[in-house]
């Protein structure tokens, strides 16, 4: 992969250390000091820096071999109305990691974890573990463990890094646990281990290519992959982009 000769801005959904921002990082990992990273909360707020000019490239998680397509992020790429291409992809195995400001599991996890927080897909993605310690405490005559939906893993670490709560927790990636204090309590915490999140890299429309009215997002995944050379493709004006969308 060539390194670009000016500065690449790469816009990703949640914060750093989350598992988009992991993949980020690995697709682009040539590139070096000439990538930037710029965090969005939603898949909406990368899409439109892509669309708008901020960020060159766009990543979003489209896909998970456990649970298919992530219907949110799938709906809201759909309706930009062939406005975006996928160039590229890249698969990760996440390993989902139970974390909180405990330094050892000094007794039963059941007696630890009362909260966990996370994002709604990687909570549906551990629910089997979760539902293990559910079993637990209720045979020790304790509630169930509140799930708590949040808008990445990295947030839901650093709600837990300021929670006076001690059996609150996190599910997320042990980088982000560390970035934020907290202690890997588990790993590998979800359903199935050798689960993959496929990871789609987006650009807008660029000027080799006309507008695809037959399908929402023009695809060419079979000439671009991690494994190919992925060249920085000219970016045009926004104004010019919108006479164009006119």
């Amino acid at each position: 992969m060539s390194k670009p000769d000016h500065q690449v801005t790469i816009a990703f959904q949640g914060l750093e250390e989350s598992f988009t921002y992991l993949a980020s990082r690995n697709f682009f990992r040539n590139y070096g000091k000439a990538v930037s990273y710029v965090s969005q909360r939603h898949a909406k707020g990368v899409f439109g820096s892509v669309v708008n000019g901020s960020a060159q490239y766009g990543v979003v998680a489209l896909e998970s071999s456990t649970h298919g397509s992530i219907r949110g992020v799938h709906d809201a790429l759909l309706s930009l109305e062939g406005m975006l291409l996928i160039v590229g992809e890249v698969g990760q195995q996440e390993e989902h990691c139970l974390c909180g400001s405990h330094n050892t599991l000094d007794k039963p996890i059941e007696l630890i974890v009362s909260e966990v927080f996370g994002h709604p897909h990687i909570l549906e993605c551990c629910n089997e573990y979760i539902d293990e310690i559910d079993s637990r405490r209720s045979a020790r005559g304790l509630p169930d463990v509140v799930r708590v939906p949040t808008t990445d893993s990295v947030e839901a670490c650093i709600i837990v890094a300021r929670e006076k709560n001690a059996g609150a927790t996190a599910i997320a990636s042990a980088e982000a646990a560390h970035a934020h204090g907290l202690k890997v309590l588990m790993k590998g915490v979800g359903n199935d281990r050798n689960s993959e999140v496929l990871f789609k890299i987006l650009l807008f429309l660029c000027k080799q290519h006309s507008l695809c009215y037959c399908c929402s997002v023009y695809r060419h995944d079979t000439l671009w992959s991690q494994n190919v050379e992925l060249p920085v493709l000219p970016m045009i004006p926004y104004a010019s982009v919108q006479n164009l969308l006119s």
